[in-house]
């Protein structure tokens, strides 16, 4: 297993130190004391507890024909931006206004990296309440080729294959310091739900991103399983997309034997970047 340097120093925080800056994220912003939790009056709650290109749009979408409505819902960047459209003031005023459209019979699910604990710790709903849900988690095997999707996926901001890309890449946007530095990035978010889980004793249903590529209908229906969803379909045409597809491609490999074949300082020691999911 691939051990980054970085999950051993001052990136590696724990679980305090980043609660600490998601909530004061949110606090520079909104109004964040809660008259009341409104999360409470949910049937079912779970979470995808997941960090970015590891197949979690494809999860989302299976799930649907399952009677759950799934996003990135909980993530402070998610909530800042929809409280600015919407003119919302207050956290407990996004939470209700969100859990109103889009919680049908009461089930929800939000995705995302460990940012999103800070809204429901606010909301009085974590720790008190964390046995009322279920986590998925959802990471990727490969870790290189999960940097080197979202490194594309930045420059191209096409985050799923229902999104044109807002340019095209060729060789000469390789950069072997950028993927490096994502690669880090998406080894510290799956450290971060792995110290979570063992803090609070949860068990989540773990799966990766391969194993969902290789049969979505199968994983996801074990996946639904597990949260105890069982519909109806939701058919809301708001979140009816074109079946999503695997956006990797020729560029993708090219990129990848590239990476592997350096020697360069920026890279130099990482060569072994295969992970396996803790």
């Amino acid at each position: 297993m691939f051990t980054s340097p970085l999950l051993s120093n001052d990136r590696a925080e724990s679980y305090e130190q980043r609660l600490e800056h998601d909530i004061e994220a949110l606090k520079n912003a909104l109004d964040v004391a809660f008259k009341a939790n409104p999360f409470r009056s949910l049937t079912k709650r779970f979470v995808i507890a997941c960090s970015a290109r590891t197949g979690s749009h494809l999860l989302c979408e299976r799930l649907l024909p399952h009677g759950a409505v799934v996003a990135e819902s909980l993530l402070p960047v998610h909530v800042l931006g929809t409280c600015r459209r919407r003119g919302l003031a207050s956290l407990e005023a996004y939470c209700e206004f969100y859990l109103e459209k889009d919680t049908p019979r009461g089930v929800f699910g939000s995705k995302g990296n460990s940012a999103l604990w800070a809204p429901l710790v606010l909301a009085g709903e974590f720790p008190t309440h964390v046995k009322d849900w279920k986590f998925v988690h959802l990471s990727r095997t490969d870790v290189l080729k999960q940097a080197i999707s979202g490194v594309i996926a930045v420059q191209t901001q096409s985050w799923k294959s229902s999104r044109a890309p807002a340019k095209s890449l060729t060789d000469d946007d390789f950069d072997a310091v950028e993927i490096s530095r994502t690669m880090e990035d998406c080894m510290v978010h799956n450290e971060r739900w792995k110290n979570i889980f063992e803090l609070f004793g949860i068990q989540p249903l773990r799966i990766t991103y391969e194993e969902l590529a290789a049969d979505p209908p199968d994983v996801s229906a074990a996946v639904a399983d597990f949260l105890g969803l069982d519909g109806p379909p939701i058919k809301d045409r708001r979140f009816a997309t074109a079946p999503l597809q695997v956006q990797s491609n020729d560029l993708n490999a090219r990129w990848e034997e590239r990476f592997l074949k350096l020697n360069s300082p920026a890279v130099s020691g990482r060569h072994d970047i295969r992970a396996t999911p803790g």
